[in-house]
């Protein structure tokens, strides 16, 4: 058979509560067109709770217990790099590649970036700048910041010390900085802009396997909201953000879905791209997101941590292209199935890949570096559990003692599953991990 194009777009960090058809009350005509052209499945999850693991097990299709690429008290964001490289022969664009497919990845994340590991196996791979930290500029604010706090504590020293050199160095690098980021539109615009003039001059050798990763979801949403919210303090003070106001609340959630528009916008762009150099049939297109937001429902802004259904739960569209029939979702389905559902795509790819009669979920504690937070808080944030689906019944098992916890105890954090179905859930998780 002819191989078909694939295009797989990661929207990184989106609620799928957020977009069409999910939503009622999303305003995303183009998330709901190709929802009309696409299996739409309503029972996809993440593999974990942020980036790296997700985005690994996408690529080895497996879960973050069997690659090892998560997080551990001793090893935290950037520092899993590393761990790449023990699953460089397995991972996706690899396996494509040697079946025949140009492989191009273009990414707006910076773990998802040069030598961070990702970029392997990868004929043509772009890494763009969402947030300028290649001019020097961003770097050089957040030395004022991590040294002064806010730009009152810049004011605040130099009234105090009667030196106003560290003001004027201050606004000058303000200046910079606002001149780019008015050419770039950053943070409400990621690098999605960019990333579409490229795709655009692009002239792709077919086969290709397009791997795309937008930013646009991701906080922080307005620079008004850079200015208010402490973000460094966000990560470490979990248990607690009584500082952030109902107006900063309100802001922000309002911010998060004016962003879906932005990404409503390029995939508009991107389909219409496809239909004018005849690519659009013959392409399979598999959308998703590699996790999801808290919005404060839970008491915590963010991912990486809690493993909530607003963090957990995942948009999944998949358009096949001609001669191939759509999948037909069942059941639930998980980030890592894709991977296997592609890597048979030289077999004329295998829907039930996709279906599972239940989900395991991973979260090994905050990818954050939390020193300084208290033990007893600690021991709650890097608990690693397991989140098992069964039907409608939602269970969370502590990886340390092998039983169902209730994470309510835990950040306000709401679990559903009742005790009827605690017998239920311990017998899921025992088979799928062999005990």
């Amino acid at each position: 058979m002819d191989l078909p194009n694939i295009a797989v777009i990661i929207v990184d960090t989106l609620r799928r509560d957020s977009i069409s058809p999910y939503s009622n009350e999303a305003s995303t005509p183009n998330f709901k067109n190709l929802s009309e052209i696409s299996s739409v499945s309503f029972r996809a999850y993440s593999s974990s709770t942020w980036t790296v693991p997700a985005h690994a097990s996408l690529w080895t299709g497996d879960l973050p217990s069997v690659h090892g690429v998560h997080q551990r008290r001793s090893i935290k964001d950037f520092q899993l790099f590393g761990a790449m490289n023990k699953v460089l022969e397995k991972r996706l664009p690899l396996v494509l590649k040697e079946k025949g497919y140009n492989t191009v990845g273009i990414s707006t994340n910076p773990h998802l970036s040069f030598k961070s590991g990702f970029e392997s196996g990868f004929n043509h791979f772009t890494y763009l700048d969402p947030q300028l930290k290649s001019s020097g500029i961003r770097n050089q604010e957040e030395e004022f910041i991590s040294k002064y706090g806010s730009l009152k504590g810049i004011v605040r020293k130099s009234v105090t010390k009667l030196d106003f050199n560290e003001l004027r160095k201050y606004r000058e690098l303000y200046g910079q900085l606002k001149s780019l980021r008015e050419v770039t539109k950053y943070p409400k615009n990621k690098g999605s802009m960019m990333m579409m003039n490229i795709i655009e001059d692009s002239h792709m050798e077919t086969p290709f396997f397009l791997f795309i990763n937008l930013m646009e979801m991701h906080e922080p949403y307005s620079l008004k909201e850079m200015r208010r919210v402490n973000f460094n303090s966000i990560m470490r003070n979990y248990l607690d953000h009584s500082g952030i106001g109902s107006d900063i609340v309100d802001e922000i959630r309002k911010n998060y879905i004016d962003e879906t528009k932005v990404v409503d916008s390029f995939i508009g762009s991107f389909m219409d791209f496809l239909k004018r150099n005849g690519t659009f049939d013959n392409t399979l297109i598999v959308l998703t997101s590699d996790h999801g937001q808290d919005l404060f429902e839970n008491g915590f802004y963010g991912h990486g941590v809690f493993p909530s259904e607003e963090v957990l739960r995942i948009p999944l569209f998949v358009k096949a292209p001609k001669g191939l029939k759509q999948v037909k979702f069942e059941g639930f389905q998980n980030l890592k199935d894709i991977y296997h559902y592609l890597s048979g795509v030289d077999e004329g790819l295998e829907p039930d890949i996709l279906n599972n009669a239940h989900n395991i979920s991973e979260s090994f504690g905050s990818f954050h570096d939390l020193s300084g937070i208290p033990e007893d808080a600690l021991n709650d944030i890097e608990r690693t559990v397991s989140v098992v689906h069964s039907g409608e019944v939602r269970g969370t098992v502590d990886r340390s003692t092998n039983r169902l916890i209730d994470l309510r105890e835990i950040n306000t954090y709401k679990q559903v599953t009742s005790e009827k179905h605690r017998d239920e859930v311990l017998n899921i998780y025992r088979e799928f991990y062999n005990e």
